[in-house]
């Protein structure tokens, strides 16, 4: 499973997604977009990638 977030997401800020992560562990892979705000990661060729 993948789950991603942005560094400029004003509705889910990346912070939230510390729990969840440590809850899920190795069964996640995270990623956190530093450019990106919500749904950002939709322009994110990595997203893509992980979608093929």
């Amino acid at each position: 499973f993948f789950l991603y977030s942005g560094r400029f997401d004003v509705f889910v800020p990346f912070e939230t997604f510390v729990e969840e992560i440590r809850y899920l562990g190795d069964i996640i892979h995270y990623k956190n977009f530093e450019s990106s705000g919500h749904e950002g990661f939709l322009s994110e060729p990595l997203v893509w990638k992980n979608l093929r």
